[in-house]
């Protein structure tokens, strides 16, 4: 603030509307900053455990209701990818193979609610009939 007082004496009194100019410019550019930080924290504020936590996810909570849904069994049901979308909560997108001997996978989209609500993750859509080499997308 010193800094600026001085910078108005040096301009003169005919110069202090340029000089507001130059502490409100400064200001948005600190708005700028906080408003990135503040993204950064939403983006952050959640724990992901990568695709190790994806797969206790899929496995203990999420595999059970594909297989009501589908009425069949998946020995095999190990995330090998999973991408995310922040709404109000988060979307993952996973990769599930379902078996050992042949290329076959499952996408899912499984949806999970910001901390406070302690929302329970759930299947939202899948797609069966995919396979490894397929991309995994939004759906």
């Amino acid at each position: 603030m010193r800094a600026a007082v001085d910078l108005a004496n040096w301009l003169g009194k005919w110069d202090k509307i340029g000089l507001l100019f130059l502490l409100f410019d400064g200001l948005l550019e600190q708005i700028k900053c906080v408003e990135q930080c503040l993204q950064w924290l939403l983006r952050h504020n959640a724990p992901d455990y990568g695709l190790a936590g994806k797969r206790v996810l899929v496995k203990k909570k999420v595999k059970p209701e594909l297989e009501g849904k589908e009425n069949k069994t998946y020995p095999v049901f190990e995330a090998i990818k999973y991408r995310s979308q922040v709404v109000a909560g988060t979307n993952y997108f996973i990769k599930v193979s379902i078996s050992d001997s042949t290329n076959e996978c499952v996408h899912l989209e499984v949806f999970q609610g910001l901390p406070p609500d302690n929302q329970e993750p759930s299947l939202i859509d899948y797609e069966t009939g995919k396979t490894k080499e397929d991309p995994l997308n939004y759906f």
